[in-house]
């Protein structure tokens, strides 16, 4: 008899020992046992780093911008 380990990793071919490192990973960590620990960072998520470090740089130029019109409108 086949088991039902078996059958499902058939079903989406996927090697049994694969699910055991798994399972077994989930048994000791939990979820973040699942997490991948490769480093690579999903496309998105780059995408939204850069925006935001743009979006940091406007910002300081605009504080600049400031700053130089106080120092300005004090001297007059």
């Amino acid at each position: 008899m086949v088991s039902q380990v078996v059958e499902t990793c058939r079903k989406y071919s996927m090697d049994p020992s694969m699910f055991h490192r798994w399972k077994e990973s989930y048994e000791a960590f939990e979820i973040e046992g699942l997490k991948s620990r490769s480093g690579r960072i999903e496309p998105e998520i780059m995408k939204l780093r850069k925006e935001n470090e743009r979006l940091k740089l406007i910002i300081a130029e605009k504080k600049m911008e400031v700053a130089m019109l106080r120092d300005a409108f004090k001297k007059q």
